[in-house]
């Protein structure tokens, strides 16, 4: 999992031309999307709030994890978005991220029906498949698999270590 930066601009940025040329010749962005700045950089990113601030125009500072591939789930839209060059980016500070640990296949199948529904996107890394949720759903999640008798590891997405 990679995590990026998304400087967020008020709509005023469409007006004030000046600003959005100030912004793209003294950070590096990496994507744009919308109004929305992304970089790879804490900071480029603080610059760029800090120029956005200046034109009054500075909306929100979020935290983002990228991904080039993955399967979106049902309400994927209210947690993420799909760039231009197909960037996959969901806003870090709503999730809940879990992995199954172990577990009889059939019970995992069964599981995905009643998970599906609260799932957000899935994809698999270096570590194995992760499922993202609300991040006011892990104990949902817990009881789900509980039910079906399936171990869950939950992630700590600020440290990227097991959470439980």
């Amino acid at each position: 999992m990679k995590f990026v930066i998304g400087i967020e601009a008020s709509p005023l940025i469409d007006e004030l031309t000046d600003f959005r040329s100030l912004l793209m010749s003294e950070t590096k962005i990496k994507e744009i999307y919308e109004r929305l700045f992304i970089f790879d950089s804490l900071i480029e990113a603080e610059l760029a709030k800090e120029i956005l601030n200046e034109g009054e125009i500075f909306e929100e500072w979020h935290n983002l994890i990228v991904f080039s591939d993955g399967q979106e789930g049902e309400c994927f839209f209210d947690y993420g978005f799909i760039t231009g060059s197909n960037q996959i980016y969901l806003f870090k500070d709503l999730l809940c991220a879990f992995s199954i640990c172990s577990a009889d296949e059939k019970m995992i199948e069964m599981a995905n029906y009643q998970l599906d529904e609260h799932l957000i996107f899935k994809t698999i890394t270096n570590e194995g498949e992760i499922y993202f949720t609300d991040r006011q759903n892990d104990e949902l999640v817990e009881r789900i698999c509980q039910a079906y008798d399936i171990e869950v590891s939950f992630l700590d997405l600020d440290n990227l270590t097991k959470k439980r």
